[in-house]
């Protein structure tokens, strides 16, 4: 523990023998891991709405009093700092449930423990009177301790709300007898109850001996618990009593993690949290955290909590709207000091530019011709693979082509010799020949072809979607569909060309292409994409 610590602590308790704290050797979450937990706070709520849907339907089937009461002090329950208009509905339904009930010890306490919720709910909605008239009817000489205990704490709670919106000064001395009243109240029925006497403690400017009996309390609860929520908000507040806020805010982060991780919505700690990093400085991490709370505060229908935000909101959007315009203006200002800078660049490129004038000519136009280079060799590789691909392919084709003919003309002057004249009309009636030309000339333009491109068809389905794709290829050719896009790999993009070179229409040309295309991943791009089809 810091030199500082002590000093600090003996001169708020100058009346009092100073006395030793517990060792400060806590780990604290930091303001990063509140931020994420903000940020995954609707996750937490559904966790704790999960049993909602199983409760509503037992509430359908079950019709004995008994099994309704606990239903609606469980829903009652997970609605509890949640959502107070449902919390307040299931707290009435389970007095009406209890009061039924027979009159025995067993019921007698949960219409104690009924009214309680009640009293609860009415509180955070901020009806004080309501509060305090349903609190008055629980029956104090059969109430448990616990059940008393409960009770004397919202009794705590309503007139410290009342305190807060008191306008009248000479009003505010009898709300706090009330409290402290009730805080004796429930010392009287749990003397053991550390919170209530770390408090009683507090109140008498003894920060150390509330230190003394709460932070081992704090020490053996655990974090997820509902209870840590209250036990490090009162920690934080001793600790701001002591003037020791960093000490404070570690134990307001714990408390405000704490309340997310139980889905609550009706809080204390994230809002004063962000009032404290308002004073700080830190106005967006502020506005986040305060815009949440009003968000929360609005949804669980905590009037007071609302009354308590909105005022301190609207102080810090002012500040968070003249910090965002603020870097604006620098945004802005940067801007114009980069242009001028920028400028003054291009005058001093431009005076280095004309001292050095032919160097930067020939390196620019030096860069030009290899960058160019570079693409067109690349550009050439590929043409000249095909072209001599197809040279070749073409000069075997006519070559094949020539000696066929020959053989087809000697065939038919045979014929003519012979006088087999018959015959000879019915050849040269006949396109068989012709056709059969064609398709040993689109044979070898596919395997060709699929030379080059060897992946073709496989790369054309990956621009396609699942309906557009093409199966029905036979191993080593391509559909006439598939003859046309590889003549637009080519290069080949006239539709009439195209036509001519396949014995096809310019319409059935144009609905291939436009086919494709509508059935392509990227039909704006179609095409492009087409010719970027690698070749080997």
């Amino acid at each position: 523990m810091s030199l500082l610590y002590f000093i600090s602590c003996i001169l708020l308790l100058s009346s009092t023998p100073p006395r030793s704290i517990p060792e400060e050797g806590r780990s604290f979450p930091t303001i990063r891991d509140l931020d994420r937990m903000v940020d995954k706070s609707e996750d937490y709520e559904r966790r704790r709405l999960a049993g909602l849907d199983s409760l509503r339907a037992l509430e359908r089937v079950k019709s004995d009093e008994e099994s309704l009461y606990i239903i609606y002090s469980d829903i009652c329950s997970i609605y509890d700092r949640y959502q107070t208009d449902s919390a307040l509905i299931y707290a009435k339904k389970a007095v009406r449930m209890a009061s039924r009930l027979k009159d025995n010890e067993m019921n007698r306490s949960r219409m104690t423990r009924a009214l309680t919720m009640l009293g609860k709910q009415f509180e955070t909605a901020g009806m004080h009177n309501e509060a305090l008239e349903t609190l008055g009817q629980i029956d104090r000489h059969t109430a448990t301790a616990e059940e008393m205990t409960s009770a004397y704490n919202f009794y705590i709670f309503v007139y410290e709300s009342l305190k807060s919106q008191c306008l009248d000064p000479d009003a505010i001395p009898q709300y706090d007898r009330q409290i402290e009243n009730y805080k004796d109240s429930v010392l009287r029925v749990s003397p053991g109850r550390v919170v209530t006497l770390s408090e009683k403690r507090l109140d008498t400017g003894d920060c150390l001996g509330a230190l003394e009996l709460l932070l081992p309390l704090y020490d053996t609860t655990d974090i997820s618990s509902a209870r840590m929520g209250s036990i490090a908000l009162l920690a934080a507040d001793i600790h701001f009593r002591m003037g020791l806020k960093q000490e404070a805010r570690n134990y307001l982060i714990v408390s405000a993690i704490s309340d997310i991780l139980n889905g609550k919505k009706e809080y204390i700690a994230l809002r004063r949290l962000g009032i404290e990093l308002y004073k700080e400085g830190d106005i967006t991490r502020a506005y986040k955290y305060l815009s949440k709370s009003l968000k929360d505060a609005t949804f669980c229908n905590a009037r007071i909590k609302i009354d308590e935000i909105v005022p301190m909101l609207s102080i810090v959007e002012d500040a968070y709207s003249e910090q965002k315009e603020m870097i604006w203006n620098i945004v802005v200002l940067s801007l114009v000091v980069v242009s001028l800078l920028v400028l003054a660049l291009m005058v001093l490129i431009q005076r280095e530019r004309k001292e050095k004038q032919v160097y930067a000519q020939l390196s620019r136009k030096l860069r030009q011709a290899r960058e160019l280079q570079e693409e067109t060799t690349a550009q050439v590789r590929e043409a000249s693979n095909i072209k001599d691909t197809y040279i070749t392919g073409l000069m075997l084709e006519c070559i094949h082509r020539i000696e066929s003919l020959d053989n087809y003309r000697q065939n038919l002057n045979r014929m003519a010799l012979a006088g087999e004249m018959r015959g000879l009309q019915k050849e040269l009636k006949s396109k068989a020949v012709v056709e059969q030309e064609w398709d040993s000339f689109y044979n070898v333009f596919d395997k060709t072809f699929l030379s080059l491109f060897p992946d073709f068809i496989v790369d054309f389905n990956r621009l396609m979607k699942d309906s557009g794709k093409i199966t029905n290829c036979t191993r080593g050719s391509l559909t006439q569909e598939l003859r046309t896009f590889a003549l637009v790999r080519l290069g080949i993009s006239s539709s009439e060309k195209i036509a001519t070179l396949l014995r096809y229409s310019r319409s059935t040309i144009y609905n291939y292409r436009s086919k494709a295309r509508a059935n392509a991943l990227n039909p704006a791009t179609f095409e492009d994409d087409l010719m970027k089809i690698q070749s080997i």
